[in-house]
């Protein structure tokens, strides 16, 4: 809806702020998953009155850093604006604050969801796109582009973490809420290491959008933004395997190495047929999904959601087995990821210099870094018990 009235070169300036939220996304879902852990103690110890001193205790640790981030963006956007012909101040200061709220609002939803207040939960979400679409319409109806839609963007997120203030209201009726056991936000040790992955796969994701801002014309860039997130359809897709593979991963690794397998070749043929549905959508029949979702005005992505397609089912793939390692907590990955993501980066700096360059550089590392994860996944399985665990033998 936006990018009709937006236009190609406002939607391609619009899609490169995206790709940074999303890489420093990551930061919020963190600080998401540890809310959740340290709220579901609390409710499962039946102690739903300590939850909101929990949010008030930990609050200004997330508020600071989202404040760092804020900073951190506003001086990298300075610093990179040019290089990304996005040299408008009031929005990277919008963008800034946009990504900021997003960590805050991020930490709230993590405490909504432990405390199992999943209407509060639910509210949040549908809110934020509710009031994101209609705000962003106004404002970009009236002329303020790019801006407009930043502000549709931040007024979602704002209602989004009003909605969840509540969980800060209630006071506890009873025994004293120890701060000793919420020192701090846990983000150290296995938590970096989980933030180490998903920080390197959002990259590998969204780093082509920031070299085809630099490299290609504003229009272009705008036709190769539209293919794009047309694309990222797959792996989001795909992705919701994940949610039923993590948790049965990492419980099927302590039990046998058989039902290790047998999950994993569930998962895996879900993910393959599942991958092949969508890929072939988008290859076969690229012009009809962009009239759809884009209309006569984005009609130059056509072509550009041919090769796109190929590299989302690569990294659907990717973003499946990484999932698995996330789960059964083997790291050894990210070794690869580093190097994968250097060699892209690197490719596309140099030698990007048109949509074909910078999708094939993708699809040709991303496919490298498969074999990779592979031989992880297949390290974990070899390590894997041979037979049931002694407490299910002694059951």
């Amino acid at each position: 809806i936006i990018s009709r009235r937006l236009g190609p070169e406002d939607y391609g300036t619009l899609t490169a702020l995206l790709a940074i939220a999303a890489m420093t996304g990551v930061i919020g879902a963190a600080l998401s998953s540890v809310a959740l852990q340290e709220t579901a103690k609390l409710w499962v110890r039946h102690r739903d009155d300590h939850i909101g001193e929990f949010v008030r205790h930990a609050t200004p640790a997330v508020v600071g850093i989202a404040a760092a981030l804020w900073i951190g963006l506003i001086a990298v956007g300075f610093a990179i604006g040019p290089y990304l012909h996005i040299a408008n101040r009031e929005l990277w200061l919008a963008f800034a604050t946009y990504c900021a709220a997003v960590t805050c609002a991020s930490f709230l939803r993590g405490c909504a969801q432990g405390a199992h207040r999943f209407v509060s939960f639910a509210s949040s979400l549908v809110g934020e796109a509710i009031v994101k679409l209609v705000v962003a319409v106004i404002f970009v109806t009236i002329g303020w582009r790019v801006l407009g839609a930043l502000g549709g963007f931040i007024a979602g997120i704002t209602f989004a973490g009003i909605v969840l203030v509540p969980l800060i209201a209630r006071r506890p009726e009873s025994t004293t809420f120890d701060k000793s056991e919420h020192t701090h936000l846990r983000l150290g040790g296995e938590s970096f290491k989980v933030l180490g992955v998903t920080t390197f796969m959002s990259v590998l994701m969204f780093v082509d959008t920031l070299f085809a801002k630099h490299h290609l014309s504003g229009v272009d860039a705008g036709y190769y933004g539209a293919a794009g997130t047309l694309a990222r359809i797959i792996p989001y897709g795909v992705g919701l395997i994940s949610l039923v593979l993590m948790p049965k991963a990492a419980a099927a690794l302590h039990t046998s190495r058989e039902s290790l397998v047998q999950l994993l070749g569930v998962a895996v043929g879900a993910g393959l047929i599942l991958t092949g549905v969508l890929v072939a959508l988008l290859v076969a029949a690229p012009g009809f999904v962009i009239a759809i979702s884009y209309g006569a005005k984005f009609a130059a992505s056509v072509p550009l959601l041919r090769l796109y397609g190929i590299d989302g089912g690569i990294l659907a793939l990717l973003g499946l087995g990484l999932s698995y390692l996330i789960a059964v907590r083997d790291y050894l990955v990210t070794r690869f990821l580093v190097v994968a993501v250097v060699l892209e980066a690197a490719a596309m700096a140099m030698f990007g210099t048109t949509p074909v360059k910078l999708l094939s550089i993708a699809i040709a590392v991303n496919a490298a870094l498969v074999p990779a994860v592979m031989y992880c996944v297949l390290r974990t399985v070899r390590v894997a018990p041979q037979a049931p665990g002694p407490p299910l033998a002694e059951g």
